[in-house]
């Protein structure tokens, strides 16, 4: 199973807006592992810029989770950016489910 990563980076002094990236493997094997690494990244912040790049996979599971991760901005009292930069083959599967490569 490969593996996936995730950075953290305070955009600002306060600590009220930060940077996320994550990388890798972002398909079913760690969608369970990732959302509870993005939501614990996510709970630090009132403003996030998620960057997802060097994807070496990501199926439906992860374009799934980001899609209610951006729903889900008003409850969880956050303003989320999503930013997916992935090469062609990926960039197909992303855009035919719907989803922007930019929210």
């Amino acid at each position: 199973m490969e593996k996936y990563n995730i950075q953290i980076q305070s955009k600002d002094a306060e600590n009220q807006c930060g940077i996320i990236k994550i990388e890798g493997d972002l398909g079913i094997s760690n969608i369970g592992n990732i959302k509870i690494d993005l939501l614990k990244a996510i709970s630090n912040y009132n403003e996030i810029d998620l960057k997802v790049e060097k994807i070496k996979f990501i199926d439906l599971s992860m374009i799934q989770f980001l899609i209610s991760l951006k729903k889900s901005e008003s409850i969880l009292n956050k303003k989320i950016q999503i930013d997916i930069i992935a090469e062609d083959e990926f960039r197909e599967l992303i855009i035919s489910t719907g989803f922007k490569l930019k929210y």
